[in-house]
């Protein structure tokens, strides 16, 4: 007892030395190493606030009820320190809400938290060996008919902050730079050697004779070892656990943990990670899984060349169910031509999973070649092979394709594309054929584009005209215009023909306080059945579908703190329903107070006719108060 009684007191005596060294000499007081903080980090406290008030209404033609609602809430925080900002600063809040519902209940809502963050920059003392930084957080909130609470932790460990650490990795750098200066020195020295024997030989030789060539040496290059990377990796963690329980009913849990280390440099980056996840409740469920990562990264500064091997493997379980992923993508790319405009890229790699279920994997390999010839003709080649099983079924993507943009003149582009391949479903080619041209102040684009290509429903020949135009009318108006057709014809057991358009057009209008935009839009579908050898009589209906739409958007400034937004939308479609949409937004920003109020009416006809709409008014104070101590 006279132990625990002694350790007691002196603990006290040590409390009340250090706050009276900091309240005599905060200055000088700079607990865990840190220097001499700020005035606003010393004294500062930050009171935070928020009060809303919301008001909902909403009703409906089909219904002879309105549903109101009223909710007023307020929210109070207040970021803090311990000491010093650097060292422990927190950030707590606390709010209530209540929502009075007619026809309804009123409920109440609370809740709590706080963050609390430690060592957020690095100190200069013995802190420097804890983790840095950690960070803790906790909430938890009451309803009338639930509960929710949750903690956690996170927080990052560098050893190479630590001054241990750092000595070791000190000393293993300057042993290196040793051994590259001893390497160095030798190889200047067996070079002076060689040209000191080859002066001596051109000496000795008789004058007819011809001197020995002297082949130019090329430099190596500089020595990179792989293993060379940074000694001690980076390690994070995170840890948090949430409960949910609703009253007189189940109570979920879940936990989640994970742990990350990373250590990387130029050439070099590594990385694993192992995740735990933990859901309990009426259905139970775990999930856990290590994922590794290697990525090595070359550069050749004299060929404009890099080279990347990417590579990942993922261990998981779920259940109970085991699988394993392994993933591997090597890229290079080289800069090539008098001036290196030109690109080589090359790409291979592979994808293998396995579980307890399923097994797939998949190979793949694929080349692009940009050749620029001119400023005005460039070319891009690309070549692709892929091939792998899924579900016990081979797949199969091969294909080579071809990219042609040539700029005629100034004010005519000309584009061309084309594509050959086969998949498991058989042979696929595409062509097309674009053409641009900049009439200022008007750009007009135009494109076709063809197609071939098996799919799952049958071969499908497909045709598709594309023509955009946009530009400026006068300084103020502009205008643009999107267009589609096409045409699809399929083959299959069930041949089909499929065609359709897609129009859509908009006015955009700026002038003074106003901003006014108006387009409409068409859309059309018409799929009918195909007469066939094989097929005796149709197989299927007839379909067709549009919609139509007609729609506007205007924005104003009332004053530099009021804006106004006035939208509407017109829609029918071919089943016969037709949809009014108007919706209004007004915003008020007086310096903390904001005011928003919304109105919205939307009217439907057809087998459900109905006029709903709504009203939602918000007002939202906020404050900050910044509070300051003694010294």
């Amino acid at each position: 007892m006279t132990t625990n009684y002694g350790r007691s007191h002196f603990l006290t005596f040590l409390t009340f030395l250090t706050v009276t060294a900091y309240l005599a000499f905060p200055d000088r007081a700079f607990c865990a190493g840190y220097g001499p903080p700020s005035r606003y980090i010393r004294n500062a406290y930050l009171l935070k606030g928020r009060t809303d008030l919301i008001y909902d209404r909403q009703w409906s033609s089909a219904s002879e009820d309105d549903d109101k609602r009223f909710t007023h809430s307020y929210k109070l925080g207040l970021d803090g320190f311990v000491l010093d900002k650097r060292l422990i600063s927190y950030d707590l809040d606390g709010s209530f809400s209540q929502e009075m519902n007619s026809p309804g209940s009123t409920i109440n809502n609370r809740s709590v938290s706080a963050s609390i963050n430690l060592l957020n920059e690095t100190p200069r003392g013995f802190l420097r060996n804890f983790p840095q930084p950690v960070n803790l957080r906790y909430s938890k909130r009451a309803a009338e008919d639930s509960r929710e609470q949750s903690y956690g932790l996170s927080l990052t460990y560098r050893p190479a902050e630590n001054p241990l650490f750092r000595g070791i990795i000190e000393r293993r750098e300057k042993e290196k730079r040793m051994t590259k200066l001893l390497l160095e020195a030798r190889k200047k020295k067996e070079a002076e050697e060689e040209e000191e024997e080859e002066e001596e030989e051109e000496e000795e030789g008789s004058a007819g004779k011809e001197a020995p060539s002297i082949q130019p040496q090329m430099p190596e290059a500089e020595t990179k070892f792989i293993g060379d990377i940074v000694a001690f990796p980076t390690f994070s963690l995170d840890y948090d656990n949430y409960n949910f329980e609703l009253i007189n009913s189940d109570k979920t849990q879940t936990d989640r943990f994970d742990v990350r280390a990373m250590s990387s440099n130029r050439n070099v980056d590594l990385r694993s990670e192992y995740s735990y996840n933990s859901f309990g409740g009426f259905v139970e469920s775990k999930f856990q899984d290590l994922d590794l990562g290697a990525d090595l990264h070359f550069y050749d500064e004299k060929k404009d060349a890099r080279l990347d091997i990417l590579n990942r493997a993922t261990l998981s379980e779920y259940n109970s169910i085991g699988s394993l992923n392994l993933m591997n993508l090597t890229r290079w790319a080289q800069r090539t031509g008098k001036e290196r405009k030109d690109i080589i890229e090359l790409q291979g790699g592979g994808d293998y999973f396995s579980s307890d279920i399923t097994e797939n994997y998949e190979i793949g390999a694929s080349g692009i070649y940009h050749k620029v010839f001119t400023e005005k003709l460039r070319d891009e080649v690309t070549l692709h092979y892929d091939w792998g099983r899924a579900n016990s079924e081979n797949l199969i993507n091969t294909f080579a394709g071809n990219q042609l943009n040539y700029l005629l003149s100034k004010t005519f582009t000309l584009t061309n594309n084309a594509l050959v391949g086969r998949t498991e479903l058989g042979g696929n080619y595409a062509v097309g054929l674009g053409l641009g041209a900049d009439l200022s102040p008007v750009t007009v684009w135009t494109k076709y584009d063809f197609s071939n290509i098996a799919l799952d429903e049958g071969r499908t020949d497909s045709h598709r005209v594309e023509l955009s135009v946009r530009g400026r009318i006068t300084r103020d108006l502009s205008f643009s215009s999107r267009n589609f057709y096409h045409v699809s014809d399929v083959s299959g057991v069930e041949p089909f023909r499929e065609n359709g358009y897609e129009l859509q057009g908009d006015l955009y209008w700026n002038i003074s306080v106003f901003s006014i935009n108006v387009g409409a839009s068409d859309v059309e579908r018409h799929k009918s059945a195909v007469e066939s050898a094989d097929v005796l009589e149709s197989v299927s209906e007839p379909v067709d579908f549009w919609v139509r739409s007609l729609y506007s958007n205007t924005s104003v400034y009332l004053s530099r703190s009021m804006f106004l937004t006035l939208s509407s939308t017109y829609t029918r479609d071919s089943d016969g329903l037709s949809t009014t949409d108007v919706h209004t937004v007004f915003n008020w920003n007086i310096r903390k107070v904001i005011l928003t109020a919304q109105y919205e009416i939307l009217r439907l006809s057809g087998l459900d006719p109905r006029t709903e709409q709504r009203v939602l008014v918000r007002l939202t104070r906020t404050f900050e108060k910044l509070l300051r101590g003694g010294r």
